[in-house]
């Protein structure tokens, strides 16, 4: 682990070597070392690690990889990468993110994947509570009942 390794022993060698071990000690990493191929090891082994990418080198396709391990690492794509490709596959991994994403790009497939990963219905905005959301949502938990807008007896007939 890099953060016991005393500043003047890291080299860039050193410092890859640790984070093939385990993404995180991107964090320990002097930024000056950080390259796009640390960056790219470090997210692909923990999404959370884009958190310590430097912005130059966040890229669509290195924040597209940190999502889809962990949701929500969203919080830290920056602005103007978040897309709908990137905020979908983020929602997918976890619900939750949901959160994270910019309301301009907040959609009813968004919604959908977001509910079909765990999203509470109660934080889904009323006109994305469809028959199919609901019915998706009451599935996964059945205490969603309490926001859906039709009773059951409507879901099941639909």
């Amino acid at each position: 682990m890099l953060k016991n390794v005393p500043y003047e022993e890291m080299t860039p060698e050193v410092c890859l070597a640790a984070v093939k071990q385990d993404g995180r000690d991107l964090a320990y990493v002097p930024v000056y070392m950080r390259s796009p191929e640390m960056c790219l090891i470090a997210v692909k082994d923990r999404g959370s690690a884009l958190d310590y990418v430097p912005l130059k080198l966040k890229t669509s396709k290195l924040c597209l990889i940190a999502v889809k391990d962990m949701g929500w690492a969203l919080r830290y794509v920056p602005k103007h990468l978040q897309d709908t490709e990137i905020c979908l596959a983020a929602v997918r991994e976890y619900g939750a993110a949901i959160g994270y994403v910019p309301k301009t790009l907040q959609t009813y497939d968004l919604y959908l994947g977001a509910v079909r990963s765990g999203l509470s219905l109660w934080r889904v905005p009323g006109e994305f509570r469809t028959p199919e959301v609901c019915v998706i949502a009451i599935t996964m938990n059945p205490y969603d009942v309490e926001h859906s807008p039709y009773s059951i007896l409507e879901l099941l007939s639909l």
